[in-house]
């Protein structure tokens, strides 16, 4: 089985818990992952009312991610808190050990901005989970915003950042990856407003041995209002690409240059045809058997991004009992509303195939947060997706399933929350670690390359890497927590064999954060 230029030679799985407990029966050989048996799908096992619910509902969360801050092995809840509304704190809820968490922060930061999106991963290389967080006033705000770093301090973050970019912009979001192939974590910010409205050019920050770069090493020759990024191995070549959710989908290709030297293309290699607004954020997956791409468009953005850039929205259909912005009648709290007042949709894409969507939903709105992840156990990867309800009517959306084909996906959602709120990103992981399972997989190099894509898209914890047979320490390869791919310090050559044992899990927790009223946390299975 060939993944890029490496060919997958072997794979084998541990349980360490009862998983067919949990679906009735054992779990898919992984080495079929993306496809599908031929029974009906199970239906996704979430109760359709959140397990978790956080105390502090005026937080306007928008960026989530799950880490294990503290050490203890358990995957802690950080979230960048204030968005476009108001000054917050970072905040994290630390687990439980049980899967569960404080009503109210383990920890909050000391400084208070507009923060927007989270990006976690060991960026000085001591072993600790590290948070980079954005910073997104409103362009009418009066002060700019910047990306800054909180460095884990042997399990506990510092209170204030000690590391903040020197140029300023309005960024939504950050990611970490190994932009470079030199076993450390980059930072890369898209830009939503350089200036008040201009667009900007995405960036990336360097990591040099564990520490970053304050003006940016790499930046895209377009400008553009984007507003996340994310590090994958796209088109399965060994080389960590970067997609921008902006107009386009725009991917930037990971390469080796004429001496041998990782690096990142900063004209876009692909992008897709857009019809449905602009994407607020994007995952990668395997979908219907190769590589592709999700978001889920979102129309809201008409008033900055020139008209012919986006789809006309179909003006918002007003409730009876509501005025303009006013609440003479106002709705129960974490009501739920269709989606009114956008003809958004999701769609998913299979890059450098096509530039046309394989499949879009039949499901419209202010889309938001998408996550891939097999959440029924059937081998395939579903889609989670958020989005905003009408707010200014005091509306909100549900967290919906999409369950996964052959092909992609339903066009219809499988399941729906029944508690609403203005969704945002989702983040998921096993958070009790109660059904986790151990694979070992084995790949042979066929090509020069800087990194692998192990077959689990969730990967909970890499146990060991081996590199023909001698066992890596720290330095020799960096992750992020919850993606699926590896990033070496030495180029990987032919010849060379790459043993992975790492774990994961059939039964996700799905985690939510919401810019109106609490942010939530799906438990697969009943606590």
């Amino acid at each position: 089985m060939a993944w890029g230029t490496a060919t997958r030679i072997g794979i084998g799985m541990v349980c360490f818990a009862l998983v067919g407990a949990l679906f009735g029966a054992a779990p898919r050989d992984p080495a079929v992952f993306g496809g599908r048996e031929s029974k009906p799908p199970v239906a996704p096992p979430y109760p359709t009312e959140p397990g978790y619910r956080s105390a502090d509902a005026e937080m306007h969360s928008l960026g989530a991610a799950l880490a294990d801050i503290d050490g203890d092995g358990f995957k802690d809840l950080v979230v960048a808190n204030g968005n476009d509304l108001s000054w917050r704190p970072v905040t994290v809820y630390r687990n439980d050990g049980r899967g569960g968490f404080p009503s109210e922060p383990s920890w909050s930061s000391e400084d208070e901005d507009y923060h927007t999106g989270i990006a976690v991963g060991d960026i000085d290389l001591d072993g600790f989970v590290d948070v980079a967080v954005t910073v997104g006033p409103w362009r009418d705000a009066a002060t700019s915003g910047y990306a800054k770093v909180y460095f884990n301090r042997g399990g506990t973050l510092e209170r204030t950042p000690s590391f903040y970019t020197a140029d300023e912009f309005s960024s939504v979001g950050a990611a970490l990856g190994d932009y470079d192939g030199d076993g450390d974590l980059d930072l890369a910010v898209a830009v939503a407003f350089e200036g008040k409205v201009e667009p900007g050019r995405v960036r990336i920050y360097a990591n040099d041995g564990g520490t970053l770069s304050e003006a940016p090493a790499w930046r895209s020759d377009a400008s553009m209002h984007a507003l996340t990024p994310k590090f994958a191995d796209i088109d399965g070549d060994g080389f960590l690409d970067l997609l921008v959710a902006a107009r386009g989908l725009p991917v930037y290709r990971g390469t080796l240059d004429e001496g041998g030297n990782v690096k990142l293309e900063t004209s876009e290699s692909w992008k897709a045809r857009v019809e449905r607004g602009i994407p607020l954020f994007v995952d990668v997956g395997k979908i219907g058997g190769r590589r592709g791409i999700v978001t889920f468009y979102n129309d809201h953005y008409k008033d900055f991004v020139p008209p012919d850039e986006l789809a006309q929205a179909r003006p918002p259909t007003v409730p009876r009992a509501y005025v303009g912005n006013l609440y003479p009648s106002p709705p129960p709290p974490e009501s739920c509303a269709g989606g009114i007042g956008s003809d958004s949709r999701l769609m998913a894409y299979w890059p450098f195939s096509s530039a046309d969507p394989i499949w879009t939903s039949d499901t419209s709105g202010w889309g938001a947060g998408v996550r891939l992840a097999d959440v029924n156990g059937d081998g395939a990867l579903d889609l989670l997706a958020s989005r905003w309800g009408p707010q200014f009517y005091g509306y909100g959306a549900p967290l919906v399933i999409f369950l996964g084909t052959s092909r992609a996906f339903d066009t219809t959602p499988a399941w729906s929350s029944s508690t609403c709120g203005v969704g945002e990103a989702i983040a998921v992981a096993d958070l009790d670690r109660s059904a986790l399972v151990e694979t070992v997989e084995s790949f042979m190099i066929e090509k020069p390359q800087a990194g692998l894509t192990l077959s689990a898209q969730l990967v909970e914890d890499i146990l060991e890497v081996r590199r023909d047979g001698a066992l890596l320490g720290r330095g020799a390869y960096v992750v992020v927590p919850g993606d699926n791919w590896i990033s070496f310090a030495r180029r990987l050559s032919p010849g060379e064999q790459i043993r992975v044992r790492y774990t994961h899990s059939p039964a996700p927790d799905i985690t939510l954060a919401s810019t109106m009223g609490s942010n939530y946390v799906f438990y697969h299975h009943a606590r």
